[in-house]
């Protein structure tokens, strides 16, 4: 009787498995993927932030970067997509201590950058003119006491053989502890996707 029960069990998930199957819709793939509209919304804007999320702001990051466990510093570039309003010359990003070698477009063509004045708490605000661009290519260095960084030597570490460096960003803490490795231009407006490569 316990074999039957189990069989007709057995049938019954994998006649719904099959009715599943043949009804459900093809996997969604990041291209055909939707990105929120702008928010429009007085509250959309984060006041731990130089990001103007009603301009501009950014959907995707996709970081290459190298790490130096001598220098226990990260380096390479942050791919942005960039949304913006039509008209916008700008999108503004948080900055705290980068060494930024250059900034431009998805063709490389160099796109102009200021760093205004810093705060201890907010960092800087990083202002790049789009030009139209749709992608902003950053090529930088995290600072050399990057807060949101954490580097243990061999010594540290279990196998006591290998460094280990991890990002650390609290909820509470991702407008000023983050900026010291990426440059994040987003907050209550829309959280960006992201993809790393890292060696």
């Amino acid at each position: 009787m316990a074999i039957r029960s189990l069989m007709a069990a057995a049938a019954l998930l994998l006649s719904a498995c099959q009715q599943a199957s043949d009804t459900a819709s093809p996997p969604t793939t990041a291209s055909a993927a939707t990105v929120a509209p702008i928010l429009d919304t007085p509250d959309a804007a984060d006041v731990h932030s130089y990001a103007k999320p009603l301009e501009a702001r950014v959907t995707h990051v996709a970081l290459d970067l190298t790490v130096d466990f001598a220098a226990k510093r990260l380096g390479g570039t942050a791919t942005l997509d960039v949304l913006a309003k039509p008209g916008a010359k700008s999108i503004i990003l948080d900055d705290k201590g980068f060494e930024i070698a250059k900034v431009a477009d998805q063709d490389g063509k160099p796109l102009p950058y200021k760093v205004g004045a810093s705060d201890e708490n907010l960092g800087a605000p990083l202002e790049i003119q789009l030009n139209g661009a749709k992608k902003v290519v950053i090529t930088y260095k995290s600072a050399p006491d990057a807060g949101a960084l954490q580097w243990l030597s061999p010594e540290q570490t279990a196998g006591r053989s290998t460094p280990i460096s991890s990002a650390r960003a609290r909820r509470s803490r991702i407008a000023a502890g983050s900026r010291r490795r990426t440059p994040p231009a987003f907050a209550k407006a829309g959280k960006p996707s992201f993809t790393f490569r890292v060696r």
